[in-house]
């Protein structure tokens, strides 16, 4: 049986490339504007849902019942993410994608702010 799953491994076993992890200064610059968009989203999210209100993303599983550190499980989980995605799209792309999703969270933000009570 051994010999069988050494056999299968062997038959698709590919040869590894070490992924380049280094940004450039203006992409370090732009992950770190979604960074802090990040943290400014959860800051909010977090004083909307103790207010009452809910998270109007469907796609994340915040609701009145969710923890403080799930939320900041949450926001860590998508800022890894996203960084991963900056490092895995070919640079030419980078700009696009970065202040794209930089552009989108802003405009979460910024309704967060809209709905929030100061």
């Amino acid at each position: 049986m051994k010999t069988i799953v050494c056999l299968f491994l062997l038959l698709f076993a590919t040869p590894a490339y070490a992924i380049d992890w280094s940004l450039s200064k203006s992409e370090k610059q732009a992950e770190l504007a979604f960074q802090l968009l990040n943290v400014a989203d959860l800051a909010l999210t977090d004083r909307i849902v103790n207010q009452g209100g809910y998270e109007m993303n469907p796609l994340l599983p915040i609701d009145d019942h969710t923890t403080d550190l799930e939320m900041v499980g949450i926001t860590v989980v998508i800022g890894s993410l996203h960084y991963l995605a900056t490092v895995a799209c070919p640079v030419e792309y980078r700009p696009y994608w970065q202040w794209i999703s930089v552009g989108f969270k802003g405009l979460a933000v910024g309704n967060g702010l809209t709905v929030v009570r100061w």
